[in-house]
């Protein structure tokens, strides 16, 4: 079975039922109620029902005329890393919710609970869900911090810049092969599990688009050379410090109003 499904969005049909929820009815399968969220704006292109850990939801995809309005605020550098999930040139410093640390034991209980059962029976289905519960509970978190953190920053700056990192070879096995096999491969696979906790690539994501919704960018900066010799910073902040001086030397003026055609996701619980 397919865990997921869309519907264009002429098929669909939406009434709001009471201020925190309401219904669509979707073709051969009639009216489903869901948890409102937001309003709905614009045109409705297409709707995706999906299945997760946690139950069905609903995303309805809308097409709405934006206009960019001219955006003067400052600019800012932005370091991300393990022990301090951002790192802002302002000295600020923004870290992982504490529930993701509280999640984590669970579930390796969990799974070690999964890999003790039988495979194919009702236990070992049970426990599987159970392991897929925990790890979607982690993802809902990491994600919603996404969402607060990224808001928070398009709202104060204009220019943001981040360092250009391949999280995919950072967080590559030094396990090796069987001809040149690896060092310390268990202390580089602890490190690989530290950095993909932090969601970094989705943060740098999330934080582009709602920087194009308010006028604002983002500029990449290569962490393989320093972006200004000599730098006079020093301390935890210094390497924000410099990525802010990038920001401030690349900043050009923005377009004012500009109209264009954004999509708007949003995702309900069914």
């Amino acid at each position: 079975m397919n865990g997921a499904f869309r519907f264009q969005g002429r098929e669909i049909e939406v009434k709001r039922l009471n201020g925190k929820w309401s219904a669509a009815r979707l073709p051969r399968i009639g009216w489903v109620k869901f948890r409102d969220t937001r309003r709905l704006r614009g045109k409705t292109m297409n709707v995706t029902v999906s299945l997760a850990a946690n139950g069905w939801h609903i995303a309805f995809a809308c097409e709405i005329d934006h206009a960019v309005p001219q955006n003067d605020l400052p600019a800012v550098g932005i370091d991300r890393g393990v022990a301090n999930t951002l790192t802002l040139s302002t000295g600020e410093h923004w870290w992982m919710p504490a529930g993701l640390a509280e999640i984590e034991p669970r579930k390796r209980r969990a799974q070690r609970v999964l890999a003790r059962r039988k495979r194919g029976s009702r236990r070992h289905a049970k426990a599987r869900r159970r392991v897929a519960a925990l790890q979607a509970r982690a993802a809902r978190i990491r994600q919603d911090w996404r969402h607060k953190a990224s808001l928070d920053i398009a709202r104060r700056f204009a220019t943001v810049v981040l360092e250009d990192l391949a999280t995919r070879n950072m967080t590559r096995s030094a396990r090796g092969t069987v001809d040149a096999p690896g060092t310390n491969v268990c202390q580089k696979a602890g490190l690989n599990r530290a950095i993909l906790e932090q969601g970094w690539h989705g943060f740098e994501t999330v934080l582009a688009d709602k920087l194009e919704e308010r006028g604002a960018r983002s500029i990449p900066a290569t962490p393989r050379r320093p972006v200004r010799p000599a730098p006079p910073w020093t301390g935890k902040a210094a390497k924000a410090k410099r990525l802010s001086a990038v920001a401030n030397a690349a900043c050009a003026p923005m377009p004012t109003t500009m109209p264009q055609s954004t999509s708007c996701v949003g995702t309900r619980r069914l």
